[in-house]
């Protein structure tokens, strides 16, 4: 079962705490980046699509739910290309993110079990 979230401005704060707290450059711009998005997207609509739930679970799977997030809203602008397009690659950035996350959670997982083959 999902929980209801915020307004597009909490989550611009939330990446921007997030970008603060970053030690890896690029993970810095990238969050920055969504913080900015979410900035601009605010002063378009404050709230999102009604309705709206996240599934708690992995970060991997936070960063998927903001991707479908991304494509819903972008089905609200079919009539404004730029914004259309926007989203569509904010949703690529996400779904990038989760696919890094799973791959570092992989590979930490990985010396285990090297040594236990050696």
């Amino acid at each position: 079962m999902g929980i209801t979230v915020g307004s597009f401005k909490q989550s611009a704060e939330f990446f921007e705490a997030q970008a603060e707290k970053a030690s890896h450059p690029l993970i810095k711009e990238r969050l920055a980046e969504q913080a900015r998005f979410y900035r601009d997207l605010a002063a378009i609509t404050p709230n999102r699509p009604k309705g709206y739930k996240l599934q708690l679970g992995t970060f991997a799977n936070r960063w998927r739910d903001r991707a479908e997030e991304c494509r819903a809203m972008a089905e609200w602008f079919k009539d404004d290309p730029i914004c259309r397009t926007q989203l569509c690659a904010l949703a690529e950035t996400y779904e990038r993110l989760a696919d890094e996350q799973e791959e570092n959670l992989h590979a930490h997982r990985q010396p285990e079990n090297r040594r236990h083959q050696v």
